[in-house]
C-alpha cells in the first residue's frame, strides 16, 4: 500500500496478482468486464422477464452495455415481402424496385429493443446477423413449402447460417446477393441514426456475424460478407465502429487484421478496415482440453486469448481488441457452481491489461439456443442468474467486483514462510487488491479478491491464507499515524455460501418451484458478510537492509477449493 499523495504517475505493468500489497507502485485499474454481457437472441429483449432480469445486472453489477444474436432473424420481421404476399417474391431471390414483388425493411421490433436498452443507459455491441430467408431465398416450411431449398439453421430460433442467394437470372439494375446484404445493412444503420443521432450511435459497436457459422474464413464467403458490412455502415457514417471477425477459440485474429490492412510498397499501413478485433474463448473449448499442449497450465484459457491478441497486434492492429464471450465452461455444472466465481477472479486481472471488453456469456437463463427449459438449473443454462431471478455464485462474484477501486496495489503471494514469493502460474491461489481513493478523504477502502481456482481436470486442495497490508512509514511518520479498524468484512462463495443448486436439490428439484420455494433459493443465494479479526503490527526500520519502517494489518481465512473471495479493510489516517 502506498498513500497517494506519496504513489508515482499511474502506469500499467503486468504485475503478478498478489496477497501482499507491498509494492511501490499504484496502477489504473479499468473495470473492462462491465463494458458488455451476452443476451439471448435479440427478439427475447421484448419480454417483460428480460427486460426485469436486465435492469437488475444493470443495478448489481454495473453493466454497461449488451451484446445479442439475430437482430436480423426472421422472428425479428425485419425483412418482409410487400403485401399481399406472393410466392414469387422469394422464389424471385432479389429486389426489384418497380415490379411489385420487392420486399420492405420493417424495424418497429428492432425500435422496441433498442428505445429499451437506450432508455437505461446501455450501449449495444450490435451483431450483424443472422440472414433472412428472403435474402437467403430458403423455406423454413420444407416438406410443406418446396419451391425453395431448405433454409440452414442454428439453434432452437432457426436463425439462418446462409448467404444471401444470388440470382444467377437477375436483370440488368436488380439487386441480388450480397448487394442486398449490403443494403439490409446500411438501411438498417441508417434507421438507427435517424432514430438515436448519430452522435449516439458513434458510441456503438458493430460485429459482423457470430462464429464464422455458415460462413467459412474465406475470400468468398466470410470476407466478402465482412466488407460488405463495412462499407454499408460506413456509407451512413465514417466515424461508427466496425469489427470482427467473432470467431471461437480466438481464430484468426491475426488472418483478419492482415486481410484488412493495406500498406503501400514499403510496407507501412495506410488504411485498416476495422476498429475493433474481436473473439471468443471458453475454458472447455479444445485449446484447453487434453490432448492440447496447454492443456497443463492452469491459465490455458488467459494466455489463449493472449495469443489471439498478440496475433492480431503482430499484423499491426492497434485497435481494441473484444472478447464477445467467455464464461467458465460450457457445462450447466460448472456455470451454477462456485467454480465459476473462482474463474472469474482468477482471470480478471490476468486480461487486464489485453482487453478492451469482456463480455460474458451471458446475463439470464431467458435464453433460447436449445429451448426455453423450465427448470431452474436444469438445460443449457448459461446465465448469471436463472429465468425465474435467482442468482447464481457467479452473479454475486460479479456484484462484488462492482465497487472494486479504481486503483490496483501491486500484490504478491508468500507462502507458509510469508518471505518467499509463489509462482502464480503453478499455483491455484491467487488475488489482486484495488483502493478507491477519494480526494480528501481520511480513510480508504482497501478490496482484496482472492481465488482458489484450478480447471476441474487439476489437482486443487483447501487453503489457509492471511490477508496482509503493508503501509510503508515515511521519514516524520510513526506507529500511530495509521490506524486499521480492528474487523475486516469477508465475503466468501463457496460450496457453503450462496450454494443455490443445493438448496434446490434440498427442495426436491422442484421443476416448477413455487413463490416459496423460489424466496427459500433466493435467501441462500446471498453472500453474508463475515467478521475478521485484524492484528495491527508496527516493524522499525532496519538501517542495515535499508528497510523503512511500516504497519501491517492482516486477518486470517479458510478457503475452499473453487472459492472466491472478497476481503474489505478500512484504513484510516491520523
Amino acid at each position: 500500500y502506498q498513500r497517494k499523495d506519496q504513489a508515482p504517475a499511474l502506469h500499467h505493468a503486468n504485475h503478478p496478482p498478489a496477497m501482499k500489497a507491498d509494492a511501490p507502485n499504484r496502477r489504473v485499474f479499468r473495470h473492462y468486464w462491465k463494458e458488455c454481457i451476452g443476451s439471448g437472441h435479440a427478439l427475447l429483449a421484448t419480454r417483460a422477464d428480460y427486460q426485469r432480469a436486465f435492469q437488475e445486472v444493470i443495478n448489481d453489477i454495473g453493466i454497461k452495455g449488451v451484446r445479442m444474436h439475430g437482430v436480423f432473424d426472421d422472428d425479428m420481421s425485419v425483412v418482409l415481402p410487400k403485401q399481399p404476399y406472393d410466392e414469387a417474391v422469394r422464389k424471385h431471390g432479389g429486389k426489384v424496385e418497380d415490379d411489385g414483388l420487392a420486399f420492405t425493411y420493417e424495424f418497429y421490433n428492432v425500435a422496441q429493443i433498442y428505445d429499451y436498452f437506450l432508455s437505461v443507459g446501455i450501449k449495444p455491441i450490435v451483431e450483424l446477423s443472422f440472414m433472412p430467408a428472403l435474402l437467403a431465398n430458403c423455406s423454413h416450411n420444407w416438406g410443406v413449402d418446396d419451391t425453395a431449398p431448405r433454409c440452414e439453421t442454428y439453434m432452437h430460433y432457426l436463425g439462418i447460417v446462409m448467404p444471401p442467394y444470388n440470382n444467377p437470372n437477375a436483370t440488368s439494375g436488380q439487386k441480388t446477393g450480397y448487394d442486398l446484404w449490403e443494403e439490409l445493412v446500411n438501411e438498417f444503420t441508417k434507421f438507427l441514426v435517424n432514430r438515436y443521432t448519430v452522435e449516439t450511435v458513434r458510441d456503438w459497436h458493430f460485429e459482423v456475424w457470430n462464429e464464422l457459422w455458415g460462413m467459412p474464413y474465406t475470400k468468398e464467403d466470410y470476407l466478402t460478407l465482412y466488407d460488405r458490412s463495412f462499407k454499408a455502415v460506413k456509407a451512413v457514417d465514417s466515424q461508427l465502429k466496425v469489427g470482427g471477425p467473432a470467431t471461437m477459440q480466438c481464430q484468426y485474429t491475426g488472418d483478419f487484421v492482415r486481410d484488412n490492412t493495406v500498406r503501400d510498397n514499403n510496407g507501412k499501413i495506410t488504411t485498416q478496415n476495422f476498429d475493433f478485433v474481436s473473439s471468443h474463448l471458453y475454458p472447455t473449448d479444445p485449446n484447453c482440453t487434453y490432448p492440447a499442449p496447454r492443456s497443463g497450465e492452469i491459465d490455458c484459457f488467459a494466455n489463449t486469448i493472449k495469443d489471439g491478441v498478440d496475433a492480431a497486434r503482430r499484423e499491426g492492429s492497434t485497435s481494441p481488441f473484444f472478447l464477445t464471450e467467455y464464461n467458465a465452461g460450457l457445462s450447466s455444472e460448472l456455470l451454477n457452481s462456485n467454480l465459476a466465481s473462482a474463474f472469474i477472479f482468477r482471470n480478471i486481472p490476468l486480461l487486464h491489461d489485453h482487453l478492451d471488453v469482456f463480455s460474458y456469456w451471458t446475463f439470464s437463463d431467458i435464453f433460447e439456443e436449445n429451448g426455453m427449459h423450465s427448470s431452474p438449473f436444469e438445460g443449457f443454462n448459461y446465465g448469471i442468474q436463472t429465468q425465474q431471478g435467482i442468482k447464481k455464485p457467479v452473479y454475486r462474484a460479479f456484484e462484488l467486483l462492482r465497487d472494486a477501486g479504481g486503483e490496483q496495489l501491486p500484490t504478491v503471494i508468500r507462502d507458509k514462510s510469508e518471505i518467499n514469493p509463489v509462482d502464480s502460474r503453478n499455483a491455484t491461489i491467487t488475488a489482486f487488491s484495488t483502493v478507491q481513493v477519494k480526494p480528501g478523504a481520511t480513510k480508504e477502502t482497501i478490496h482484496v479478491f482472492a481465488s482458489n481456482y484450478a480447471p476441474p481436470h487439476f489437482t486443487i486442495n483447501n487453503a489457509h491464507l492471511k490477508f496482509k497490508l503493508k503501509i510503508d512509514l515515511e521519514a516524520n511518520e510513526n506507529q500511530d499515524s495509521f490506524t486499521c479498524d480492528p474487523t475486516a468484512i469477508g465475503r466468501l462463495i463457496d460450496e457453503d455460501n450462496g450454494n443455490v443448486v443445493a438448496e434446490w436439490e434440498k427442495l426436491g428439484k422442484p421443476l416448477y418451484p413455487t413463490a416459496t420455494e423460489l424466496a427459500s433459493i433466493k435467501a441462500v443465494s446471498h453472500i453474508p458478510e463475515q467478521t475478521l479479526q485484524v492484528t495491527q503490527n508496527y516493524v522499525p526500520a532496519n538501517t542495515t537492509s535499508g528497510q523503512l519502517a511500516y504497519i501491517e494489518c492482516f486477518a486470517e481465512q479458510d478457503m475452499k477449493t473453487f472459492s472466491a473471495m472478497r476481503v474489505e479493510f478500512t484504513l484510516a489516517k491520523k
